[in-house]
């Protein structure tokens, strides 16, 4: 008191806050071991490391979350309830939860307190937390939602007919279908064009979900053509694909062309006689195409006086004249294209 008279137990020693509340003369409960003043709401704060966003939500490599929680008593709850949940992290559809014993206080202030979260995995991520102190004041909720995606997307091409002749000619229409494997896939951001040197380009059918993170669409090549196709993609985190090119091929569904022409089939000539034979077509086979005359009593004829040949990429040709009037010339022949 203003006297300095001080409060003494029974037998004359002091008495100290813990031994007022024991001996009975405090108003505080005698469990109580500390008395605690606190007038301000808790104060959350979250970030992470890695800030480069793509579309949004989407990061092509992991983060690392710093959940910051500025309280002076959280030390009491962290010594008392360690078990106390103060966020929730949901990683593809499983949950987890930070406790107050997840925290640390690497300042030493006694009032800022800190927690990791590891968001370094591929998946779809939420970040939610929340904090009420131990006289009721409750903290602001900070929450996060992300998508980490490190992995680019796998492209891949089958066609419906792969009866190639001569390494890549084709007698039949081809479909194309080209799929993409990501789980964020955006047809926005994927690209399927097919080249024309002859006929003309299709373009390529919509996007459709197949299954899960698989996406396909079609091309289909129906008419006559040469052709090659390119793919390229790029997923919603920025991850792009190894480009993909289909190498060219033909699409030839049209026979080739053969004229026999100023002779008519099982027919006898004693006057002028001069035949004329052709094939051609855009993918001619010299190697299995030709034009033969064959004699029954001559055999196969190499050469006939005054005949014109050509022979190119597209076909070939025989024009003959008037077979010289001798008598070494008369046979029954056979024309062949």
């Amino acid at each position: 008191d203003l006297a300095g008279n001080v409060v003494t137990d029974a037998d004359g020693t002091l008495l100290d806050f813990l031994r007022l509340v024991q001996a009975g003369r405090s108003n505080v409960d005698p469990s109580a071991t500390e008395v605690v003043v606190d007038t301000e709401a808790p104060v959350l704060a979250l970030s992470f490391d890695n800030d480069d966003v793509r579309n949004g939500r989407y990061y092509n490599a992991g983060r690392t979350g710093t959940l910051t929680l500025a309280e002076s008593t959280f030390d009491l709850v962290r010594a008392n309830d360690s078990q106390l949940q103060v966020a929730t992290v949901t990683h593809d559809g499983s949950t987890s939860v930070l406790t107050a014993g997840d925290f640390q206080n690497p300042s030493g202030d006694g009032r800022t307190w800190v927690a990791a979260i590891d968001a370094t995995q591929d998946g779809d991520w939420d970040v939610s937390a929340r904090y009420t102190d131990v006289v009721g004041h409750a903290s602001n909720e900070v929450s996060a939602s992300f998508t980490v995606d490190t992995v680019a997307p796998v492209m891949t091409v089958s066609f419906d007919n792969d009866d190639a002749r001569n390494g890549f000619y084709y007698n039949r229409p081809r479909t194309a279908t080209v799929r993409a494997c990501e789980r964020n896939f955006s047809p926005d951001l994927a690209s399927v064009a097919a080249q024309a040197k002859e006929g003309i380009a299709p373009g390529p059918s919509s996007w459709v979900a197949a299954d899960g993170s698989v996406w396909q669409c079609f091309v289909g090549f129906s008419s006559d053509g040469r052709y090659s196709i390119t793919i390229s993609c790029t997923d919603l985190a920025g991850n792009t694909a190894h480009e993909t090119v289909v190498p060219e091929f033909v699409i030839d569904m049209t026979p080739p062309e053969v004229k026999i022409e100023r002779v008519s089939d099982h027919t006898a000539y004693a006057g002028e006689i001069a035949p004329y034979a052709s094939t051609s077509d855009t993918n001619y086979d010299l190697s299995a195409s030709g034009i033969t005359l064959e004699g029954v009593r001559r055999g196969n004829v190499q050469w006939m006086r005054g005949e014109n040949r050509s022979y190119d990429r597209g076909g070939e040709v025989r024009d003959y004249v008037d077979f010289e009037h001798v008598l070494e010339n008369d046979d029954v022949y056979t024309l062949t294209a």
